[in-house]
Protein backbone atom coordinates (compact mmCIF):
# COMPACT_ATOMS: atom_id res chain seq x y z
CA UNK A 1 0.00 0.00 0.00
CA UNK A 2 1.34 3.48 -1.15
CA UNK A 3 0.82 5.48 1.88
CA UNK A 4 0.23 9.41 1.31
CA UNK A 5 -1.20 10.29 4.81
CA UNK A 6 -0.36 8.93 7.97
CA UNK A 7 -3.06 10.39 11.21
CA UNK A 8 -3.57 9.28 14.81
CA UNK A 9 -7.35 8.32 15.15
CA UNK A 10 -8.96 9.98 17.91
CA UNK A 11 -8.09 7.72 20.95
CA UNK A 12 -8.48 4.45 18.84
CA UNK A 13 -6.24 3.70 16.09
CA UNK A 14 -3.59 4.60 13.42
CA UNK A 15 -4.67 4.91 10.26
CA UNK A 16 -3.13 4.68 7.07
CA UNK A 17 -4.63 6.80 3.84
CA UNK A 18 -3.99 5.13 0.50
CA UNK A 19 -3.28 6.62 -2.58
CA UNK A 20 -6.53 7.03 -3.58
CA UNK A 21 -7.86 8.58 -0.32
CA UNK A 22 -10.80 6.85 -0.68
CA UNK A 23 -9.76 4.41 2.34
CA UNK A 24 -8.66 4.65 5.85
CA UNK A 25 -6.85 1.14 6.99
CA UNK A 26 -6.53 0.26 10.46
CA UNK A 27 -2.88 -0.51 11.03
CA UNK A 28 -2.98 -0.52 15.02
CA UNK A 29 -6.11 -0.53 17.51
CA UNK A 30 -5.14 0.84 21.13
CA UNK A 31 -6.17 -1.28 23.84
CA UNK A 32 -5.20 1.37 26.44
CA UNK A 33 -3.58 -1.45 28.33
CA UNK A 34 -0.46 -1.15 30.69
CA UNK A 35 2.04 -2.46 27.53
CA UNK A 36 1.05 0.39 25.67
CA UNK A 37 1.11 3.18 28.61
CA UNK A 38 -2.22 4.75 27.36
CA UNK A 39 -4.34 5.60 24.31
CA UNK A 40 -2.39 7.37 21.40
CA UNK A 41 -2.43 10.92 21.94
CA UNK A 42 -5.27 12.92 19.67
CA UNK A 43 -4.86 16.73 20.31
CA UNK A 44 -3.57 16.91 16.33
CA UNK A 45 0.10 15.75 17.61
CA UNK A 46 -0.06 13.03 14.85
CA UNK A 47 3.20 11.11 14.07
CA UNK A 48 6.42 11.45 12.61
CA UNK A 49 8.07 9.27 10.23
CA UNK A 50 11.75 8.47 9.98
CA UNK A 51 12.36 5.96 6.52
CA UNK A 52 9.34 3.42 7.27
CA UNK A 53 8.72 3.86 10.62
CA UNK A 54 6.19 5.97 12.87
CA UNK A 55 6.90 7.41 15.82
CA UNK A 56 4.04 9.12 18.42
CA UNK A 57 3.24 9.59 21.86
CA UNK A 58 0.53 7.95 24.03
CA UNK A 59 -0.15 9.49 27.37
CA UNK A 60 2.85 7.75 29.28
CA UNK A 61 4.90 6.67 26.21
CA UNK A 62 6.79 6.97 23.44
CA UNK A 63 6.31 4.08 20.79
CA UNK A 64 6.92 3.12 17.07
CA UNK A 65 5.20 0.94 14.39
CA UNK A 66 6.06 0.29 11.08
CA UNK A 67 3.82 2.16 8.29
CA UNK A 68 2.98 -1.09 7.38
CA UNK A 69 1.48 -1.98 10.87
CA UNK A 70 3.97 -4.16 12.00
CA UNK A 71 6.45 -4.18 15.18
CA UNK A 72 4.20 -1.97 17.64
CA UNK A 73 6.61 -1.17 19.93
CA UNK A 74 6.96 0.89 23.46
CA UNK A 75 10.32 2.57 23.58
CA UNK A 76 9.77 4.68 26.72
CA UNK A 77 7.31 4.54 29.53
CA UNK A 78 7.65 7.54 31.82
CA UNK A 79 7.69 7.33 35.21
CA UNK A 80 6.85 11.19 36.48
CA UNK A 81 10.19 11.80 38.36
CA UNK A 82 12.68 12.31 36.75
CA UNK A 83 11.23 12.09 33.30
CA UNK A 84 8.22 13.55 33.24
CA UNK A 85 4.23 12.40 32.58
CA UNK A 86 1.79 12.85 30.21
CA UNK A 87 3.22 13.58 27.24
CA UNK A 88 0.35 15.45 25.23
CA UNK A 89 2.30 16.73 22.57
CA UNK A 90 3.84 15.41 19.52
CA UNK A 91 7.15 14.56 18.33
CA UNK A 92 9.82 16.68 16.47
CA UNK A 93 12.52 14.54 14.95
CA UNK A 94 15.93 15.40 14.10
CA UNK A 95 18.50 13.18 12.62
CA UNK A 96 17.95 10.22 14.39
CA UNK A 97 17.07 12.00 17.51
CA UNK A 98 13.60 12.38 18.72
CA UNK A 99 12.10 15.27 20.76
CA UNK A 100 9.37 15.93 22.78
CA UNK A 101 7.54 17.37 26.05
CA UNK A 102 5.72 15.94 29.02
CA UNK A 103 2.93 18.29 31.02
CA UNK A 104 3.55 16.79 34.59
CA UNK A 105 6.71 15.18 36.03
CA UNK A 106 10.21 16.00 36.00
CA UNK A 107 12.36 17.78 38.98
CA UNK A 108 9.56 20.49 39.54
CA UNK A 109 6.36 18.22 38.72
CA UNK A 110 5.95 21.41 35.82
CA UNK A 111 7.04 18.93 32.49
CA UNK A 112 9.92 18.25 30.84
CA UNK A 113 11.56 18.74 26.88
CA UNK A 114 12.82 15.49 26.12
CA UNK A 115 15.32 13.41 23.70
CA UNK A 116 15.22 10.00 22.61
CA UNK A 117 17.06 8.29 20.01
CA UNK A 118 14.77 6.38 16.98
CA UNK A 119 16.19 2.85 18.62
CA UNK A 120 14.93 3.69 21.94
CA UNK A 121 18.10 4.32 23.61
CA UNK A 122 19.67 7.19 24.89
CA UNK A 123 16.71 8.86 26.87
CA UNK A 124 16.75 11.96 28.81
CA UNK A 125 15.61 14.92 29.77
CA UNK A 126 16.87 18.33 28.13
CA UNK A 127 15.05 20.70 30.35
CA UNK A 128 12.67 20.78 32.80
CA UNK A 129 10.23 23.09 33.76
CA UNK A 130 9.91 24.59 37.12
CA UNK A 131 6.66 26.97 38.24
CA UNK A 132 8.21 30.02 38.07
CA UNK A 133 9.82 28.94 33.86
CA UNK A 134 6.00 27.84 33.31
CA UNK A 135 4.61 24.73 31.79
CA UNK A 136 4.61 22.97 28.19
Amino acid sequence: MHLTKIVAALLVAVLAASSNADQLDIIHSFSGSASESGEPNATGAGLVQVGSTLYGTAQNSIYAINADGSNFHVLHTFTGLPDGQTSLAGLTVSGSTLYGTTSGGGASLAGTVFAINTNGTGYHTVYTFSGQTGTP
